[in-house]
């Protein structure tokens, strides 16, 4: 059994090329190949093709995003397919379904929607998922 790896989102400045403060709001989808970190607003989609995303506490996106490794601090409202490790950090929200290598989900986290993992291989979310919370907040089983 393969143990979940820290994620450290600690880079510095060299090793982020995108960053989007707080108190900036972005509208339009946004492609990079390397590390993001989103503070602020953005409406739109986000996709790192080979770099890892943080959204920090207090950030807001409404559309799809796509990474290596992704951790949520602040609110996502969409659809996350990471080819690496998936982190909602404690006081974080995520509406949408999943797709990941890994998840890991904090106490005091919130997540609605579907999750598939897939250890491996690289990712294109689908629409087939195996498995669900419910209101309960207890994972079931789909067929």
């Amino acid at each position: 059994m393969a143990l979940l790896k820290k994620v450290n989102f600690n880079e510095s400045a060299e090793t982020t090329e995108l960053s989007i403060p707080r108190n900036t709001s972005f509208t339009g989808n946004i492609t990079t190949q390397s590390n993001a970190r989103i503070n602020g607003t953005v409406s739109g989609d986000i996709t790192s093709e080979s770099g890892n995303i943080l959204f920090g506490v207090g950030s807001s996106v409404t559309g799809n995003v796509s990474g290596v490794d992704i951790a949520v601090g602040g609110d996502i409202r969409g659809d996350i397919t990471a080819n690496g490790q998936l982190s909602v950090f404690t006081g974080a929200k995520v509406f949408g379904n999943v797709h990941a290598n890994a998840m890991v989900i904090e106490k005091d986290a919130i997540f609605e929607g579907h999750v598939k993992i897939e250890a491996g291989e690289k990712k294109q979310l689908g629409s087939t998922h195996e498995r669900s919370k419910n209101k309960e907040g207890n994972y079931t089983q789909e067929a």
